[in-house]
């Protein structure tokens, strides 16, 4: 009885603090602060970068890409630079501003508000209740996906990437959709595999909307609708690559493509973690939505995601940060909150969200980069207590 008590009574709190016109801001403020001061972004690299302390390999070609596209020097230094050939978001961005990177760092930043305020903008739209909008936003905020904009500060792009490919699902015009689609192709190659996501995401809107779920309905509306400027985006990013890779990059070839990563003992020591850590407590959403699917007899629906899940996984067997190739299905998110909107009850809706947030919020904020190196946001409290640590030589941290 106290456990429900505090349950009903936190719905009540939250209910009369999100009141007023602007309660939706209100809500990203408070998610989105709370997920900095939970997980605080290692900005000390940035600070010593631009010292010349240290060297982050990505913005200094990122630099050199955005004085000549298309013949960058140094491509053969280091690999992730030969990786980059075609990543082209983050140079147009410091062409723009003149390589300002604090200022490329506050756009992928202002991007990131946004992206948690648009999904909370989708969800109460789809619901009409604060509390599941409350708790799904908090959920999102508190996970790699939310909080890697901020995080980001390496020159990967990633959070334009997601983005781009939020925009693309929930813009209601075809043509920004397409043109957002560009720019998250063009940011990182994972970004065209979530691009089967989003054509997932179009054909469960459309079996809803018909309220069919056969073979026959699922299977034409791959090509359907707004599927067909998912499959315009890719047909005009693969012909650029296509034609920039022949003719400017004839002999250029990727040293990381070839056996799987995960097949290395210290690669996949850290698998494990990674594959909870970047979900975190939405395992219980995702896996809910698919034991409704089940329930409901929608078996092909429940097939063709499953099998769009392996491939995401299965994507991940190639690189060595899995965290930000699993976050790049974050649509499956939206899905699974979609379906529970449509299959399940509003109560045991909201329980199941309640425990996502409460364990999205405690669960520590730490990604994977390779070879068993797990890296830990910490709290901002201990982040000032490391800066005075610094500051006075107490060398209680090394």
């Amino acid at each position: 009885m106290v456990l429900e008590t505090f349950y009903k009574n936190f719905q009540t709190w939250i209910e009369s603090v999100l009141s007023g016109r602007y309660w939706l801001w209100k809500l990203i403020a408070i998610s989105v602060g709370l997920s900095l001061f939970l997980s605080f972004p290692p900005y000390q690299l940035v600070v010593k970068y631009l010292h010349g302390e240290i060297n982050l390999d990505s913005w200094s070609f990122i630099e050199i890409q955005a004085q000549n596209l298309l013949r960058p020097e140094g491509i053969e230094e280091a690999i992730r630079r030969e990786n980059m050939i075609m990543r082209w978001t983050l140079p147009g961005l410091s062409y723009i501003t003149r390589h300002n990177l604090i200022l490329m760092l506050i756009i992928q930043a202002a991007l990131g508000v946004y992206f948690v305020y648009w999904i909370g903008k989708w969800a109460f739209q789809l619901t009409q209740d604060k509390i599941l909008t409350t708790f799904f936003v908090l959920s999102i905020s508190n996970t790699f996906v939310g909080i890697w904009h901020f995080a980001e500060v390496h020159g990967y792009g990633d959070g334009i990437a997601y983005f781009g490919l939020l925009a693309a699902m929930l813009h209601r015009k075809p043509w920004a959709s397409f043109l957002f689609l560009l720019i998250a192709f063009f940011t990182d190659e994972r970004a065209v595999l979530a691009g089967g996501f989003l054509l997932l995401w179009n054909m469960i809107q459309r079996a809803y909307d018909l309220n069919s779920f056969t073979p026959s309905t699922l299977f034409p509306a791959i090509f359907q609708g707004r599927n067909r400027v998912i499959w315009l985006g890719w047909g005009v990013y693969l012909s650029i690559r296509f034609y920039v890779k022949s003719t400017y990059f004839p002999d250029h070839e990727y040293s990381t493509i070839g056996t799987p990563e995960l097949f290395d003992k210290m690669h996949r020591m850290g698998f494990g973690s990674s594959v909870w850590t970047t979900f975190e407590a939405f395992w219980f959403l995702l896996v809910g939505a698919a034991l409704l699917l089940y329930l409901t007899q929608k078996k092909t629906l429940l097939g063709m995601l499953s099998l769009a899940f392996f491939i995401l996984f299965l994507s991940t067997a190639f690189v060595h940060d899995i965290d930000r190739s699993l976050a790049y299905g974050f649509p499956f998110l939206l899905i699974a909150f979609f379906l529970f909107q449509k299959e399940a009850s509003q109560r045991a809706f909201r329980l199941v969200m309640f425990i996502c947030a409460m364990g999205c919020i405690i669960h520590p904020q730490v990604f994977y980069m390779g070879y068993n190196k797990i890296i830990w946001l910490e709290p901002l409290p201990l982040k000032i207590f490391q800066f005075i640590d610094h500051v006075f030589n107490w060398h209680i941290f090394h």
